[in-house]
């Protein structure tokens, strides 16, 4: 069974009380600009404004958590503090970064993450630590691929499914870079994901001002989970996630009818709210909409929790 479908069963009669439960650790988990720091224990509320309701959040301490969106980093990929109006804490090495990883999913029972990132890295961890390779799902991060490198990047990725260093595709963040979904080094990657059977993750939607300034090719265009669709019906069996959920805090931009419409209509089709519980209050507004519309919908059981951890 694969993990999407593991994880909509898994949810089916409990998703009201994931709802509530992923508000309110968005609520206990708001940071204050004077302590950034991503292990403090002390920060948040346990009040949920999107149900008007108080939520116990000591009821999570107990509850096993599924995490489909996170990052990790090999030496030459950990971020450089480039993205200087957004408050990340920066860990001086890729290894200090996945240690405090490690250390945080155990500390708020995380089962299971879906951590992306270069090969390299994904083999650095998966050979390094080998007593943490039960807590993830590794997967292959790509953006953009020069021609002259394609052979050899579609070679290894191949090799390291057939190893079972990962056991999915994505984030696959083109559109960041100006590339379309349609581009021919895509076509080749979702056709491996149809011959090995593993999922693929997607970067969609439209990220914050202080986020997308930093790309100056984004392509808004490419960002609609609706590019999806011919790629969707191609590979019935490839299950594929539109991270972010197609968010946009641009009108222009808004692809929530279509998002709604696409999770109701493929069975293949699934979104996660990475990222975008979190990243600033209007983007944790859109999301308290857009889940409660999903529930309205019933389409509940297609939105997968994920946290989008990064630095």
């Amino acid at each position: 069974m694969n993990l999407f479908k593991s994880i909509a069963i898994f949810s089916r009669g409990t998703i009201a009380v994931l709802v509530v439960c992923i508000i309110a650790v968005v609520s206990s988990c708001d940071k204050d600009e004077a302590d950034p720091d991503p292990l403090d224990e002390n920060n948040g509320s346990t009040s949920s404004q999107f149900l008007e309701v108080e939520v116990d959040t000591t009821v999570l301490k107990n509850f096993p958590i599924i995490d489909v969106h996170q990052h990790i980093y090999s030496s030459s990929s950990l971020w450089e503090p480039g993205f200087k109006n957004v408050l990340f804490r920066h860990y001086a090495t890729n290894i200090d970064h996945y240690e405090a990883l490690v250390q945080r999913m155990h500390q708020n029972n995380v089962v299971l993450a879906i951590s992306g990132g270069p090969l390299a890295a994904v083999d650095f961890y998966f050979n390094n630590y080998t007593e943490n390779n039960s807590l993830f799902w590794y997967s292959a991060e790509y953006s953009s691929i020069d021609e002259e490198r394609e052979n050899s990047v579609l070679s290894d990725l191949r090799n390291s499914i057939t190893q079972q260093h990962i056991k999915s595709i994505g984030e696959l963040t083109g559109v960041c870079a100006g590339v379309p979904l349609h581009d021919s080094i895509y076509l080749k990657i979702y056709a491996i994901a149809d011959s090995f059977s593993i999922p693929v993750f997607i970067h969609t939607g439209i990220v914050p001002e202080n986020i997308i300034r930093n790309y100056a090719n984004y392509g808004y265009e490419y960002s609609n989970p609706a590019n999806l669709k011919p790629f969707l019906e191609m590979y019935p069996e490839v299950n594929f996630n539109a991270a972010h959920f197609g968010i946009s805090n641009d009108d222009a931009y808004n692809f929530e009818d279509a998002v709604i419409d696409m999770m109701a209509e493929y069975n293949n089709f699934y979104v996660d709210i990475g990222a975008t519980i979190w990243w600033d209050e209007p983007g944790k507004e859109i999301s308290e909409a857009f889940i409660k519309r999903a529930i309205d919908q019933g389409v509940e059981e297609k939105i997968l929790f994920g946290s989008d951890e990064m630095v």
